[in-house]
């Protein structure tokens, strides 16, 4: 009977503990272009930017945050003029950029992985301690021997075209030769 009651005071206790961790809930989140089934990829050499975008749809204060490259800073760097972002609420479009390098040193199907961290300035309001939230995003980054792109689309593309000329010309030389025999 003991357990029992101590059993349901614990679950008591963690409720009341969800309940008041609830509030700190954030909505605050950034979008990448490239994620695990869709990588970054760049040949040795070169140079890439893109753009991650920050919002912060839920909630009805203004966030800041900072900014930092945590994984594969020897290849990734913001190139924005300050690490500070401010997200207004309701804002889905803080641009924040992007520079990759590649090396050219760097050995073909090399998996490099970038990490950029965003972590929620708090207030200091009559200095107690706040609760922040932080966000994060990982890119993976694939070394390849073509340039990025589509390294397949001119030889696939020249391939078509050369097969539906011959393919014509056959067609056209078949029916030459046909009505050739036709009217002999």
């Amino acid at each position: 009977m003991k357990n029992i009651l101590n059993l349901q005071c614990r679950v008591l206790m963690l409720v009341v503990l969800l309940l008041l961790i609830s509030p700190a809930a954030f909505a605050f989140g950034v979008t990448s272009p490239y994620w695990d089934t869709k990588p970054l990829v760049l040949h040795p050499g070169e140079t890439k930017d893109f753009t991650l975008i920050l919002q912060n749809m839920v909630g009805e204060k203004d966030l800041s945050f900072i900014a930092t490259v945590n994984k594969g800073a020897e290849i990734a760097s913001l190139i924005n003029s300050s690490s500070v972002y401010n997200v207004p609420f309701g804002a889905d479009d803080v641009l924040v950029n992007v520079r990759v390098t590649v090396p050219l040193k760097a050995s073909f199907g090399e998996i490099d992985r970038i990490g950029i961290s965003f972590v929620q300035v708090a207030e200091e309001e009559g200095k107690m301690v706040q609760i922040s939230g932080a966000v994060a995003t990982d890119i993976p980054v694939i070394i390849s021997p073509m340039p990025s792109g589509n390294p397949g689309f001119f030889s696939t593309t020249v391939l078509i075209v050369v097969l539906g000329v011959v393919l014509s010309g056959a067609a056209i030389g078949y029916l030459l030769f046909r009505k050739r025999e036709d009217s002999d």
